[in-house]
């Protein structure tokens, strides 16, 4: 075989799979040389002129300038930065900017070519050319009308942004912080180059262990923590830097203007504040969009991004019409952007159905539902400061901050709700402790569906559609989720104990609340329909209850929709005649399918809550032997109780227990408590007990191993004064075992076994004489002020004054004798003063002088409903 001419030119006989080689030998392959002599003329030429050739001025800052130049030997355009200071400290910080930058090899960062020093002259970097505008001259050409074509609509603006990302990812990797980004440190190129320049103020996260503390960056954009000079910036603060860029690419202005006043601005900017957004600045920019801004805008650096990767992650994620972690939607907002992104493709569905009447088929034969993550927090609170106050409003009681948490104050319930509305899954979580001081009982959250706020938004004095999720209910009896009609629908044993604290989580999803402590589930809660929207907040009964760190977070929305979706949202809203025709729509498009039925039995329900119940039942003939049946029957029990058909409840009670599927019984035992609670009332009413009686046998006989239905079935044996009874099936329920014992005046088993239970421990210990053991008692000062009283230890009492509300420091000056103190007292009570007056020989005045107009704090008085 013969050799290939070119390599038997050169003498050399390739080697087997050497010809996909490049050929580094011979003559005839290497090309031609260099011309002879040119390699001197260079060598002249850079020692007599140097190797660059300066030319305009591009750029000049207080210390360097920026200058085009010609490099002689790569014939090529440069940018060469000269230093022209000799100050040595300036020149060291000169040098570690360029070797750091150097180190940071990406596309979209500044290559750096050389660093050298010419004979009488400062330093020089020499970088990389790039010919375009930056991104700050390109936003004063968009703020005077005439907008560049880089940044010229939405999607370029974050297209710029987004390479920028890339860069200081990679920089973060290194452990390299720019601290400057602003727009006038990001070069567009005329061939779609974006290059972030200037790392002259950048520093390495390990420099910050031991350096000190100064301002660094550009006041339009630095991070609040920059700008007090207190706090070390980190990777959080380049997100603030690029987010305050791409507020002001987007809305034409920095996020916080200063005009004249500079003190002002620098306060506002330590305190992490932006200007409000007008009206016609809203409609500019996509709610999404913006709330991807505002977080990485936040004031505090927790409550941003954590990563730029994570910011950049959110605007990819807003680019490909998908849900945003920044940005909560409600079901309506889910569903119009998902019919937004497959708007093609139902157009085309639409064309090749049209004769079927299936136009929708398609998109209801999505996958029924896609599990989705949760992401970061969206709410959080450390009340670090009463600022608090501007985003929780105040439902019942009071609260107050202490060593970095927030206390309840009042000596009953204490409820704070958030005033942001969160849209569709949220969980709420925090850390509670019951302080040492305090009586255990709840640490708890609250749901509702809607709240009728005061006017100035700091008061909550209606809720709507609440849900108590309750951690130590009833002086820590239990742990439960009760509805406003205090129907108790999930229970557990769980209890508090002082000295831990615990991680309370609540969870609101789809049609589920569950409510965990330190990871476990201990209630679980379904209903018929999805949790829509609403509002959360934190309830502590009795002063003392400490809550911190609370953490608010929203599950990722589901990127595709269940086919029930739409009807979802609209029964989760009340909307029940919309929602029944929507499901009608799945049921006509999945008959006979496990979809749907459940669309069928929703539809059903639909009009069942709407007032139409024999709709509801023609609807629901085809479930008759499907698993829906059970729920039907539950639905048709409660028509019977309405009716007060009661003898028809019962049989079917007791019928359905025996024959149901396992996760309707504990639903079932639900009914039967609402039930139970009305029969009661009407058994204290009409003084007639047979008909409760009747509803405690059923409970007995097919319901009694549920512990849902175990506070309502021992409140029944309380009417019924089976006490002795209660004590043996239901010790657990100690809330009704103290009423019981209470009320059939068996008061010392009260002391000496429920102390717990203030609302019936306290007068048991007057009215039997336990002075001692109230005086003992620690977790209420006033209660056991009045035990020292009556053990005739009042100076003691008084030396605690402070602590002490008006009635036991009264009734310690009137033992001691001293009733013109007492009666000097303000807000004295008038049966305290009364007694003052006959015990100086004043009777007549009596009647002459008022004193308990406005009475003093009363924190004794037990409280009546501890839940």
């Amino acid at each position: 075989m013969s050799q290939p001419a070119d390599r038997i030119v050169a003498g050399i006989t390739p080697k087997a799979g050497a010809l996909a080689e490049t050929v580094r030998q011979g003559a005839a392959l290497a090309g031609p040389s260099a011309p002879s002599g040119e390699a001197d003329g260079l060598r002249r030429l850079t020692a007599e002129n140097g190797r660059y050739a300066l030319a305009a001025t591009l750029g000049a800052g207080a210390t360097s300038e920026v200058h085009r130049a010609h490099d002689r030997i790569f014939q090529r355009e440069v940018a060469i930065k000269i230093l022209n200071t000799g100050d040595q400290g300036t020149t060291e910080r000169f040098i570690h900017a360029a070797r750091l930058t150097a180190r940071l090899e990406h596309p979209s960062i500044i290559p750096v070519y050389d660093l050298d020093w010419p004979v009488g002259g400062g330093a020089r970097l020499v970088m990389r050319r790039v010919v375009g505008i930056s991104m700050g001259d390109a936003i004063r050409q968009a703020e005077a009308g005439q907008a560049p074509g880089q940044i010229s609509d939405v999607n370029r603006i974050l297209t710029v942004i987004l390479k920028v990302c890339d860069a200081v990812a990679l920089a973060h990797s290194r452990e390299v912080i720019h601290r400057d980004l602003k727009p006038d440190n990001i070069l567009l190129g005329e061939w779609g180059e974006v290059m972030v320049v200037d790392w002259g103020e950048a520093s390495e996260l390990h420099e910050h262990e031991s350096g000190s503390h100064h301002v660094v960056g550009t006041p339009t954009y630095m991070s609040p923590e920059q700008s007090d000079g207190a706090h070390h910036a980190d990777a959080r603060s380049d997100v603030y830097c690029l987010g305050a860029t791409l507020f002001h690419a987007l809305y034409l202005r920095p996020p916080l203007g200063h005009d004249t006043d500079l003190a002002r601005f620098w306060q506002r900017k330590q305190a992490g504040q932006i200007d409000p957004l007008s009206p016609i600045e809203e409609r500019r920019v996509p709610r999404r969009l913006s709330a991807i801004v505002r977080r990485a805008l936040a004031g505090d650096p927790a409550e941003r991004y954590q990563t730029i990767s994570a910011f950049a992650d959110d605007l990819h994620r807003f680019q490909a019409g998908q849900a945003v972690r920044a940005y909560h939607e409600s079901a309506f907002e889910t569903a119009a952007r998902w019919l937004y992104q497959h708007a093609k493709m139902l157009a085309v569905v639409s064309l090749v159905l049209a004769s079927l009447g299936g136009a929708l088929a398609l998109v209801w034969g999505e996958r029924l539902k896609e599990i989705a993550t949760w992401g970061e927090p969206v709410f959080t609170d450390d009340f670090a400061d009463d600022s608090w106050r501007d985003r929780w409003a105040i439902h019942l009681g009071d609260f107050a901050r202490r060593d970095g948490q927030l206390v309840s104050t009042d000596r009953q319930a204490s409820v704070l709700m958030c005033r942001q509305r969160f849209s569709g899954a949220t969980a709420i979580e925090f850390t509670g402790e019951v302080l040492p001081d305090s009586p255990l009982c709840d640490l708890s959250v609250w749901w509702c569906r809607d709240i009728d706020f005061s006017a100035d938004g700091s008061r909550a004095p209606k809720l709507n559609g609440l849900y108590k999720l309750q951690v130590g209910a009833y002086d820590n009896s239990y742990t439960a989720i009760i509805l406003s009609d205090e129907r108790q629908v999930a229970s557990n044993p769980f209890r508090l104990a002082h000295g831990t604290k615990y991680h309370v989580r609540a969870e609101i999803v789809d049609n589920r609340i569950r409510l965990l402590v330190d990871g476990r589930l201990l209630c679980e809660y379904i209903d018929p329909f999805p949790f829509s929207s609403g509002y959360v907040g934190i309830y502590g009964y009795y002063a003392g209850k400490a809550f911190a760190q609370v953490r608010i977070h929203a599950l990722g929305v589901p990127e595709k929709l269940s086919a029930t979706a739409i009807g979802d949202a609209f029964a989760g809203q009340q909307l029940y005649a919309q929602a029944g025709d929507q499901y009608a729509r799945v049921v006509a498009t999945h008959p006979g399918t496990s979809l749907g039925q459940e669309a069928l039995y929703k539809e059903g329900l639909c009009w069942l809550r709407n007032g139409d119940p024999e709709r509801a039942e023609a609807t629901w003939v085809p479930l008759a032997h499907t698993p829906f049946a059970d729920d039907i029957a539950l639905h048709r029990i409660d028509r019977s109780f309405a009716a007060g058909d009661h003898a028809a409840v019962i049989a079917a009670i007791g019928t359905l227990a025996k024959t149901a599927r396992g996760e309707i019984r504990p639903r079932l035992a639900q009914q039967w408590a609402t039930y139970a609670y009305e029969v009661l009332r009407l058994a204290e009413n009409a003084g007639t007990k047979s008909l409760l009686t009747d509803y405690l046998r059923v409970h007995d006989q097919t319901l009694s191993d549920l512990a849902v239905a175990a506070r309502a079935a021992a409140e029944c044996l309380i009417e019924l004064g089976r006490i002795d009874e209660l004590l043996i099936r239901y010790p657990t329920q100690r809330h009704s075992c103290a009423k019981g014992l209470s009320l059939q005046g068996r008061l010392i088993e009260v002391v000496r076994g429920y102390p717990e239970q203030f609302q019936f421990w306290y007068p048991a210990c007057l009215k039997t004489g336990s002075f001692a053991e109230l005086a003992a008692h620690a977790h209420d000062a006033d209660w056991a002020a009045t035990g020292k009283v009556l053990l005739g230890r009042g100076e003691e009492v008084l030396a605690s004054k402070p602590a002490l509300s008006v009635r036991p420091v009264c009734e310690a000056l009137i033992s001691l004798g001293r009733f013109k103190e007492a009666l000097a007292t303000p807000g004295i009570h008038s049966d305290q003063a009364a007694l003052a007056l006959i015990a100086l020989g004043r009777a007549s005045e009596r009647d002459q002088r008022s004193f308990s107009a406005v009475p003093g704090p009363d924190r004794r008085q037990p409280a009546t409903d501890p839940a």
